[in-house]
């Protein structure tokens, strides 16, 4: 569930601790609905357009410390899925349900 009146997300009853960038960036993936986006686009949506200085590889390290902290498999996404020379997109499971029972930190709570 993610709640971003509280800036939290939780798998069942356990606390996800994100740092402000994977925050944003989970929130990005859940966004945009199943479309896959860039890391382009995923700088712009966590650095804002002035951030011209930041290597879009960043968006990869931010990405697998937000799949470890998840406990997300690359090879296997339930949350966080790779399209190989594309980008990123939230995985069918992060976006299946509006349920804040459910094991995935879905859209629950987003405002």
């Amino acid at each position: 569930m993610v709640d971003r009146s509280r800036h939290e997300v939780r798998i069942g009853d356990r606390l996800v601790p994100l740092t402000a960038v994977e925050f944003r960036l989970l929130v990005a993936l859940l966004d945009a609905d199943g479309r896959v986006l860039t890391r382009d686009q995923l700088l712009d949506a966590v650095y804002g357009q002035d951030e011209a200085e930041v290597l879009d590889r960043t968006v990869d390290v931010h990405i697998g410390r937000l799949r470890d902290k998840l406990g997300d498999d690359a090879e296997r996404p339930r949350y966080v899925a790779t399209v190989r020379g594309v980008g990123y997109r939230a995985a069918p499971a992060a976006q299946a349900s509006d349920d804040p029972t459910t094991a995935g930190p879905a859209r629950a709570g987003a405002s």
